[in-house]
């Protein structure tokens, strides 16, 4: 395009959201697990114009010596976009358990109801029509953040089954969302359960781990070859390994449903 300099500022809009450090009820010193609530994120972290002003440099374009966080005039004009699919975040979102694509989509939810500005009340609104809509009472749970990271979580097993079956019964929602879910004994965060005959590959399922907490819900095939819904939350233990095999006794025991 012919540019050589950039006079003036060297703006990084971040009023995409709000711009709280940690989600509500996220454990403070909980550092590795507690993702940068940012806009502007490369690799996962708050690096996005350090990367591009070097980016600059490589393309022989010198930058402004002024970087500011801000918003872009409105007469800004648009050079480029880059996107991506549901499904390419939904792999490391769900397969990988990725707390910052969780948290990414979260407020995405809340972008597509406001032009600006998204904050977590308003995703918490779009997560609360759609408890509605599958035909439970929004009152009787509280969503707190995107990730589950928050302690101020408060689901159902019930309500997860019931978002299993709508997932099932929505093909093109779920041919996006099955192939997204960690197979046990086989990739994921459960690659390194389930190995036995009876469950390996068998299982489709996502996990959630807090200290004193291990759930994990989904779908097996059972004896049969249907899908069967499941969803199993276990609170206050301090012996995870326990509770784990536990659980993948519970689930051989699901495989072998006619």
């Amino acid at each position: 395009m012919g540019i050589h300099t950039i006079q003036g500022s060297l703006i990084a809009d971040v009023s995409m959201m709000d711009s709280p450090r940690w989600g509500i009820g996220w454990c403070w010193d909980d550092d590795e697990y507690n993702p940068p609530l940012f806009p502007l994120l490369v690799n996962g972290r708050d690096k996005f114009m350090q990367v591009f002003q070097s980016k600059l440099r490589e393309a022989h374009i010198k930058p402004p010596v002024l970087v500011v966080r801000g918003q872009a005039p409105a007469t800004a004009k648009q050079l480029c976009v880059r996107s991506h699919s549901m499904a390419q975040v939904l792999q490391p979102m769900i397969k990988d358990s990725d707390n910052l694509c969780a948290e990414a989509t979260f407020y995405q939810l809340a972008a597509f109801e406001r032009s600006s500005h998204a904050t977590a009340d308003d995703a918490r609104k779009v997560v609360n029509r759609f408890i509605a809509k599958l035909g439970y009472n929004p009152a009787n749970y509280n969503i707190a953040d995107g990730c589950g990271l928050s302690l101020y979580d408060y689901l159902s097993p019930e309500l997860e089954v019931g978002l299993l079956k709508y997932a099932y019964e929505n093909k093109q929602l779920f041919n996006t969302f099955y192939p997204a879910l960690p197979i046990g004994g086989v990739d994921g965060t459960l690659d390194y359960r389930m190995h036995n005959k009876a469950t390996k590959g068998k299982i489709h399922a996502k996990t959630g781990t807090l200290t004193s907490v291990s759930a994990l819900a989904g779908y097996t095939t059972t004896a049969n070859g249907h899908l069967l819904a499941f969803s199993i939350m276990n609170n206050g233990t301090l012996d995870t390994l326990e509770v784990q095999t536990w659980q993948d006794r519970a689930y051989e025991v699901f495989t072998t449903v006619k």
